[in-house]
């Protein structure tokens, strides 16, 4: 025991110092506040990936509506008839008619426009015969 003494009490005046404070974080906190952050950015990634997604769907409905609209003036500066053909659409976009006689002058024509098989808009117009 006395020898044990000693060496400390050697230790202790031979430069080395007690540490009796430690400094600096144990891995609980490392590990909490590297979920923290993980969570965080995944969030934040989340987020941009979702506004992408919903731009490139206002995209395809924007694209859809100008289809649709120049359907409708390509109809209208045809000659009145019972059934139409409309111009090709882009790629990846397709253009359906539908022209329904509400009476002997007056059609309804619906016009859907569809990307990749999926209908992105629909638009109703009619047309009468002076």
């Amino acid at each position: 025991m006395k020898l044990i003494m000693i060496l400390k009490h050697r230790i202790n005046t031979s430069g080395f110092k007690k540490i009796r404070t430690e400094q600096g974080s144990s891995l609980v906190e490392v590990l909490a506040s590297l979920s923290l952050t993980a969570v965080v950015v995944i969030g934040i990634v989340m987020g941009v990936l979702t506004m992408t997604n919903v731009n490139i769907d206002l995209h395809k409905q924007e694209v859809a509506k100008d289809i649709a609209a120049s359907n409708v003036d390509y109809i209208m500066s045809r000659p009145y008839a019972n059934t139409y053909n409309l111009p090709s659409p882009p790629a990846n976009f397709a253009s359906t008619i539908n022209v329904t006689q509400t009476d002997a002058t007056e059609q309804k024509i619906v016009i859907s426009i569809s990307f990749n098989n999926n209908v992105v808009y629909t638009l109703t117009d009619y047309r009468t015969n002076y």
